[in-house]
Parts: structure tokens; C-alpha cells; sequence
């Protein structure tokens, strides 16, 4: 069959042209030469074959690449011509780009056949599925005159490869029987050993039909080795060898077979050259059966190793969470016994809570009765012991700036403004008409008042935090999230004030610092569980920064001496000191408040920030789970319930609280919707009280809440 394919020789020296004129008029194609292999030169007709002849120095493995990437060339087959001794083809072996070498010194006519039968690889290849009959395939290739006649082996070995088992196994009785004479056949049920473990082999078996396995006997029991690859002839390797049968050969189907001595074997083998191919042959077919099939169990092997191997992980992953389920079985069992612990904390202390509340009540009531004779300092406690909020930095220095203009001592101004008294013309009666000890007898009810008021606001907390933990822990009513709360308008800023003048003991040393924006509106909520937040932020960011460090320890002993909750703490400021500007070295919390709107609804944001170290990526997501705690398992403040008690009274509220962390700052974004316009704002002078950018609005910084003495030690007037 011709067609339009080249033979192509590239070279530029006279052995390429003796190439030429050998392989033309000898190959069913053109043949074309190529001087110059970097020549583009015009494009052939599909190139089928290269015959490559190098020049000297040239490098070969450089000249394969350019010669293949010809597009004219591509999909070729490659004879290299050469005489050296050592190439370097690396990219072409690993590329498949050389099908065969050919020394430059061939014996005339070997170099055409060569040429013809890669041609008709090419061919073969190439060729369409209906096509490939007209190559001769079927045939006698060598006598038949078809295409295939080219490939058609001369050697009896490669011959017999390609026979069949059945036709190979034929070919090697016929040629032992020529020499032996006919052999006698033997007929063997299934299950009969022909050879076992531990047998010398002295004969070979010829299996004329049926089929044989090969096992060992093991611990596991007796595995089978081969059985379909076993072949027609038993016994050959162990004789080979000289040793000992490895296997037991078994019938597996009733079998005829032909025994053979060694004696035999060897004689047949000396009498006619074709029993040793087609013996060589019919091994190679049985060995090379049996190598694919190792093949196939080692990578059958390594994928079950693989799938060992997923499924260890998979059952260590089942051991992990199963673990996980148990220690979190554990936790529900404990956490059922705080619960019912909770619920007796809650009843022992309830009454107890509740009685001193109506004892604060009381004396409230009583003592203005008392102080009757003394009608200002009976009004000074019940304004300090009331629900107002205390005075902040700002209101204070305006108050002072009052009183100075009807009373000219300072120190005088600061007594009566930390009392309560911030109308000038009431000032001015008590200093011209009443001594040094009415002035105490009013400082001391003014701080009355506020320690009253310390002590109700702290019994309100002890109660609401007993109810909380009870809800949260017991596992017969735990929180939920979609719960609503008691709704009243609150003012963020206020509770923000009392979770600050609350834990003033946590907060001690820190630079702590609020800012507000004017005219902060009011949220619809419970006061007492925003205050709970806001403690549970600020604890957490007194204890990530350190508050406990060495320059801590050093500013507490020069700290207010303690006191009830009261006087200092709820801001009076009947005594205390300036604080220290300088912050420098100490940790710094920044509360801002803020006001905002989203697609129309207004809200009200606060932002609890820390200079911390910070929360590792990977527990982000874990640090409002109910009892998750990054303190190497401490059980602090809320039992480890803080922040998932945060995020369950901020949804309660319809908020959202958010977390973000990196080194050196952790930020809680939480946000509530603002109550209705109907409801108002939160206090008319939240600007003064504290201002966005940290100042009041007098322009003086407004440090009420910025001090790095313990929380809410209020600071003394400014040097003016």
C-alpha cells in the first residue's frame, strides 16, 4: 500500500548519501535528504521515518529535538546512524524520539530493511481499524508478500512469541516427539500433586490440556501463587535451578500431560534446535504472565495500603470525635450538677440578696428622717442614693467653675462639688452660714448616699448574675438565643459606667479610656444584662493584657485604700487624687460608643478594645462556645460562660456581637438597635459626658474614665 509518506535522511556527508541511494527504490515511500537539519527548507509529505546520520561534534541529543519538531515530522519514527561509542540522549529516551540505533558501518541492504519495517510500524499505527487488513495482518507475513512481511521475525525464538500458548506448547510436543518418538499421555483428575514443596524435580511436565495451579502452604493457610499464568510446562524453573520444588503443582481440571526425564529433556534439546525455542518461549510467555500479575497485585497492594491507610485516619477521626462526644457527655453530666448547684446557690442567696436590698431601701428612706434637723445633708442623701448617675469629669469642672464664682477657697470648691453640691447659691448658705463641721456632716452624708447606692446596685448584680448562670447551666432550661428580654429604654452609656465602676478591681492598671458620641439614643433592654456584658468584655480584656503583671502589683499598693463599693468606686469623689497622665508601659482598654445606621434603622455600637496578645486564628471560631476557655483550662470569671453568655443576651436583644484578633489587639464589636424616636435619647448631655474624640466639650480631656488608677477613682480638677 503507498501513500504520500517520506523517508526522510538528514545528513551532510557521504555515508548519507549512501543511505539515500540504498534505502531509495527499496521502501514503499519517497524518500527525501535533508543537508542541513536546521534548514527549514519547504515541507514534505507526512514524514514516517527519519534516518539520522550526525555530523562529528554535533550534539546528538540537541539534533533529535530539532529535527522531531519539524511539523512535517511529527509522529515519526527515528533510525540513528552513528559510530560513536558514548551519546548523550537523555531527552530523547525520555521523550520516546529514538526507535532504534544503526552502526554508520551497516552491512549492505540491513539499513533499507530496517527503513522498511519501521515504515510499516508507522503504518500500522496510523493506519484506520479497516485499513490494517490490507497490511497483510493475519497472514504468513513472511510468504505471503503482504506489508507485514517486513516485521516478520527470521529467529525461531521470536517466531514462537508470537504463537499462542496453545500453538507454542504444540510446536515444542511435535518437535520432542521427532526426536523421542511419540510420547505416552497421562490423565490426571483435578486435585492430583504433580510436584510438592520440598521434592527434588528430576522431570518436567508438559500439559497438554487443562490447567494447574502453583501454592505454598503459610500460617495463614494455603495461598495460591498462580494459576491462570502457570503455563503449560511444571517444574522447568525448580530444574533450572537445581534445587527443591518451592510449590506444589496441582490440577485444578482433569489434565493430560506428557512427562519428560532431564534425560529426555536433554536429549531433545541436543536432537533439534526448535524444542529449545519453543521451551524458551513458552517461558517467557509464563514468566512474563506471571510478572504482570505481581504487577497487578503490587499496585492492588499499594492502593489497599492507601485505603488502610484513609481508613486508619477515618477511625482515628471517629476515636477523635467519639472522645470529643464523651468529654462532652462529661461536660453535660457536670454541667447538670451546676446547674442543680446554681439553682441552690440561687435559693440560699436570693433572700439573703433580696433582704439587704430592702435594708438599703430602708435605711435610704430613714436616714433623710434622721438628718431632718440638717434638711441639706438629708437632700444630699437622698440625691447621692438615688438612680441619677453620678456626676462625670466634665459636669464636675463645670460645677466647680460655678461654685468659684460665690466660694474663693479651691479646695473648699473640690469638697463641695465631690459632695454633691453643684448649686452655687445652696454652696454659698452652707460656707457663710454654717462651720467646719456642718461641712463634714454634708460630705460624710453625700457618701452615704453613694455608698447606699453602691451597695443596691451590687446586690442587683449578685441576684442578676445568680439567674444567669442558673439559666445558663441548668440543662432543663438553658438559654435561648431567639429569647426575648424585658423591654425598657437603657442607656448604653449608663450600663457601660456601672460595669466600669463594678469591676474597678479587674481594671486596675490599665489605661482605660470611653469615648461617647452626643446624644447616644437609648436601646430597648434589660439594663442589668447589658451590665453583665459589658463586665464580661472588660474582665476579659483586663485578663488578656496582664493586668497581674509586676507594674501592676506596684500601682495597686499605691492605689485608693479599698473600700465598700461606694464612695470611690460609684464616683463621688469625696476623696481620691489626680491620676498619673503618663500611661506609658501600662496596658490600654478603649470602649467606644458610637451611633450609626443601617439601611434606615438606627443603632448603637459599642467597641471593647485591647492591646492583648491576642487569639490564635484557629480558636476564633470557638470563643463564644459555652464553656471554651483560652486560659489553659483556669476557671475564671463566669466559670468560662462569659462570652457565650454575651452572645446570648446581645441576640436576646437583637444585636450582634462580633470578634476579631490579631497580635498585639483583640476587638468585640457589639450592636444594638436604637429604641424608637418616641422613647428619646439617653441623656442630653451625653457629650459631656464623654465626647467622641475623648475630650468634653469644653475642650478639656474628658478623663473621668481615663486613668490608670483603678477604675473609677475619679480624677481632681485640672490645673487651670
Amino acid at each position: 500500500m503507498r501513500d504520500t509518506t517520506t523517508v526522510l535522511v538528514v545528513g551532510d556527508d557521504p555515508t548519507a548519501d549512501r543511505a539515500v541511494e540504498e534505502i531509495r527504490g527499496r521502501v514503499d515511500a519517497d524518500v527525501c535528504h535533508l543537508r542541513d537539519p536546521h534548514d527549514p527548507g519547504s515541507r514534505m509529505p507526512q514524514v514516517a521515518v527519519i534516518i539520522l546520520l550526525p555530523s562529528a561534534g554535533a550534539e546528538v541529543d540537541d539534533l533529535v529535538a530539532t529535527v522531531m519538531s519539524r511539523p512535517d515530522c511529527e509522529g515519526a519514527r527515528l533510525l540513528l546512524v552513528t559510530d560513536r561509542e558514548h551519546l548523550d540522549l537523555a531527552s530523547a529516551v525520555d521523550h520516546h524520539r529514538v526507535h532504534g540505533l544503526v552502526r554508520a558501518s551497516w552491512t549492505p541492504g540491513n539499513l533499507a530493511s530496517y527503513a522498511a519495517a519501521e515504515l510499516t510500524r508507522w503504518r500500522i499505527h496510523h493506519a484506520a481499524p479497516d485499513d490494517v487488513g490490507e497490511l497483510g495482518v493475519g497472514g504468513e507475513a513472511a510468504g505471503d508478500g503482504g506489508e507485514l512481511g517486513a516485521l516478520a521475525p527470521r529467529s525461531d525464538l521470536l517466531r514462537q512469541l508470537r504463537l499462542t500458548t496453545d500453538e507454542a506448547a504444540a510446536e515444542l510436543l511435535a518437535a520432542v516427539e521427532e526426536v523421542l518418538g511419540p510420547r505416552p499421555r497421562v490423565h490426571l483428575p483435578a486435585g492430583v500433586r504433580m510436584t510438592d514443596v520440598g521434592e527434588d524435580v528430576d522431570q518436567i511436565f508438559l500439559v497438554v490440556s487443562g490447567r494447574v495451579a502453583l501454592s505454598v502452604t503459610s500460617r495463614a493457610g494455603t495461598v495460591t501463587l498462580h494459576h491462570a499464568s502457570t503455563g503449560p510446562v511444571v517444574g522447568l524453573l525448580a530444574l533450572a535451578d537445581q534445587r527443591r520444588s518451592q510449590v506444589t503443582a496441582r490440577t485444578t481440571t482433569p489434565c493430560e500431560i506428557v512427562p519428560l526425564t532431564v534425560e529426555q529433556l536433554d536429549r531433545a534439546l541436543a536432537g533439534d534446535p526448535r524444542v529449545g525455542g519453543a521451551l524458551t518461549a513458552l517461558s517467557i510467555r509464563a514468566l512474563s504472565a506471571r510478572l504482570r500479575r505481581t504487577q497487578a497485585r503490587r499496585v492492588e497492594k499499594t492502593e489497599l495500603a492507601a485505603e488502610k491507610s484513609e481508613l486508619a485516619a477515618n477511625l482515628q477521626q471517629a476515636l477523635t470525635e467519639l472522645e470529643q462526644a464523651r468529654a462532652d457527655l462529661i461536660a453535660q453530666a457536670r454541667m447538670a450538677t451546676l446547674g442543680e448547684l446554681a439553682a441552690g446557690i440561687a435559693h440560699e442567696l436570693n433572700n439573703p440578696v433580696a433582704a439587704l436590698l430592702r435594708a438599703c431601701d430602708t435605711v435610704l428612706d430613714d436616714l433623710p428622717e434622721l438628718l431632718a434637723v440638717d434638711p441639706l445633708a438629708a437632700d444630699l442623701v437622698r440625691r447621692a442614693g438615688g438612680d441619677s448617675a453620678p456626676l462625670t469629669a466634665a459636669e464636675e469642672r463645670s460645677a466647680r467653675r460655678a461654685l468659684s464664682s460665690v466660694v474663693s477657697d479651691p479646695a473648699l470648691v473640690r469638697r463641695l462639688v465631690a459632695a454633691g453640691m453643684t448649686d452655687p447659691q445652696e454652696a454659698a448658705q452652707l460656707v457663710a452660714g454654717r462651720g467646719r463641721d456642718a461641712l463634714e456632716r454634708v460630705e460624710h452624708a453625700a457618701g452615704a448616699g453613694a455608698a447606699l447606692r453602691a451597695l443596691r446596685l451590687a446586690g442587683s448584680h449578685i441576684a442578676a448574675l445568680v439567674e444567669n448562670l442558673r439559666q445558663h447551666a441548668r440543662p432543663d432550661a438553658p438559654p435561648d438565643a431567639g429569647q426575648r428580654v424585658a423591654l425598657a429604654p437603657v442607656s448604653v452609656l449608663t450600663t457601660v459606667e456601672d460595669a466600669i465602676r463594678l469591676h474597678g478591681h479587674h481594671l486596675a492598671g490599665a489605661h482605660l479610656e470611653v469615648q461617647a458620641d452626643a446624644n447616644l439614643p437609648t436601646v430597648l433592654g434589660d439594663a442589668r444584662q447589658l451590665v453583665q456584658v459589658w463586665s464580661n468584655l472588660l474582665t476579659n480584656a483586663a485578663e488578656a493584657t496582664a493586668w497581674h503583671s509586676a507594674d501592676t502589683e506596684a500601682a495597686d499598693e499605691q492605689a485608693v485604700e479599698a473600700e465598700p463599693i461606694g464612695a470611690e468606686a460609684i464616683g463621688t469623689r469625696a476623696r481620691g487624687s489626680e491620676p498619673d497622665s503618663d500611661s506609658a508601659g501600662q496596658a490600654r482598654i478603649t470602649v467606644r460608643i458610637q451611633t450609626g445606621s443601617d439601611a434606615g434603622a438606627g443603632y448603637v455600637r459599642v467597641v471593647v478594645e485591647d492591646d492583648g496578645p491576642g487569639i490564635p486564628p484557629e480558636l476564633l471560631e470557638r470563643v463564644f462556645e459555652p464553656r471554651f476557655t483560652t486560659k489553659h483550662g483556669v476557671v475564671r470569671y463566669g466559670l468560662g460562660l462569659g462570652l457565650g453568655i454575651a452572645r446570648t443576651i446581645i441576640e436576646a436583644h437583637d444585636g450582634t456581637i462580633t470578634l476579631r484578633s490579631r497580635p498585639g489587639r483583640t476587638t468585640v464589636d457589639v450592636r444594638l438597635p436604637a429604641a424608637p424616636d418616641g422613647d428619646g435619647h439617653a441623656d442630653g448631655h451625653a457629650a459631656d459626658r464623654h465626647a467622641a474624640d475623648g475630650h468634653d466639650a469644653d475642650g478639656h480631656a474628658a478623663d473621668g474614665l481615663e486613668t490608670g488608677a483603678p477604675a473609677g477613682a475619679q480624677d481632681e480638677e485640672e490645673n487651670s
